[in-house]
């Protein structure tokens, strides 16, 4: 056994950082040329099925007379439809290539600026209409705008007077700058809930808790830095006293 055992460690070589490199260089080559084939594959299939009269919305279930469908295509190759669609949104085929997530992100925005462009510069229009393109995702991201630019113009204001600060848009604008959105602001609302919990009321959710702080936070931003210190202590201190009573 021995001997077997000391055979195998001289066939086994040492783990090699370049040797490793170069193979999973290979393998991964073949991976996107193989990717690249079978997203070229699904996108003449699609568009196939799309212009030879066959419904590629209906599923296989829908089916009139066994008619093929894109979902019956899905469902005969093993792929789940949503996948095959995704892929193919990713998928140049005038310059046959597969583009990344954060290309397709840019081409996405950049389409959408130029969907608002069209939308902002309508004029006699219904107030439901919408440039041809529009979509729901378009529809948020143009959405999220709006509010960054009432956002930004209520920063922008010199007084609180002009800031009109107690009606319900600067209120909504308030919550807006810390509503938690990206991973990275839920996990850092996280370790702040974390931080305050020995301090915070044990029979309240901590959470909650600590949104009014942001909520207040944000609020204070609104005072010059040389007295943000004492309008805190005195919005703390008041409300205790409202409390008391």
């Amino acid at each position: 056994m021995a001997k077997t055992d000391k055979a195998l460690q001289k066939v086994v070589k040492a783990w090699s950082f370049e040797e490793s490199v170069e193979v999973a260089k290979h393998y991964y080559g073949v991976l996107q040329k193989s990717h690249l084939d079978l997203v070229r594959e699904l996108h003449a299939a699609h568009n196939a099925l799309s212009n030879s009269g066959y419904r590629s919305d209906l599923t296989s279930g829908q089916m009139s007379g066994g008619s093929p469908t894109w979902e019956s295509y899905c469902q005969a190759v093993g792929i789940q439809r949503r996948t095959a669609d995704r892929w193919l949104a990713l998928y140049d085929s005038d310059k046959d290539i597969l583009l990344s997530m954060e290309e397709f992100k840019a081409r996405k925005l950049l389409e959408f600026e130029e969907l608002i462009k069209q939308f902002e510069a309508s004029v006699g229009k219904p107030i439901d209409w919408r440039p041809d393109g529009w979509s729901t995702a378009c529809e948020n991201y143009y959405n999220t705008k709006l509010k960054q630019r009432k956002l930004l113009e209520i920063a922008q204001r010199s007084s609180f007077d002009q800031a009109e600060l107690f009606n319900r848009e600067y209120l909504a604008s308030l919550s807006d700058r810390f509503d938690v959105a990206s991973p990275q602001e839920i996990l850092e609302f996280g370790r702040l809930c974390e931080d305050l919990k020995p301090y915070a009321a044990k029979e309240v959710p901590v959470p909650k808790q600590v949104r009014v702080v942001k909520l207040v936070e944000a609020a204070l931003s609104e005072f010059q830095p040389a007295v943000r210190e004492k309008v805190a202590k005195f919005v703390a201190e008041t409300i205790i006293r409202m409390e008391v009573k």
